[in-house]
């Protein structure tokens, strides 16, 4: 996982596995939700690094595009300006299209 994602998601994220039911007041620190399986607490845990997987490979796909309408090569460093911008190209029909506004919404917290 990034430097970055860790950062934007307080990462990695760990799962506590209770007991039910259990006292309400009792507090070991922050939760982020609970669930009825370990199952399901396992895979939101996972969240950070599937934003992580999917922010990569996504790029991967755009660096083509990237490549031809970059004007220096500092243009094409980093998908940062991909998930804030968008698709350079605008190009609908590509199958990454949809994935960069998502990206925007989950860093963001929207």
């Amino acid at each position: 996982m990034t430097d970055e994602t860790k950062r934007i998601f307080d990462a990695p994220w760990g799962v506590n596995n209770r007991t039910y039911p259990f006292d309400v007041t009792e507090s070991d620190g922050f939760w982020a939700c609970e669930c009825s399986t370990l199952e399901t607490a396992n895979r939101i845990s996972r969240l950070p690094e599937l934003y992580d997987a999917l922010n990569k490979q996504t790029y991967f796909r755009c660096v083509d595009c990237l490549r031809h309408t970059a004007k220096t090569i500092d243009d094409i460093s980093i998908n940062k300006d991909m998930i804030e911008h968008g698709c350079p190209k605008n190009r609908t029909d590509c199958g990454a299209f949809d994935v960069w506004p998502l990206l925007k919404k989950v860093r963001d917290g929207e």
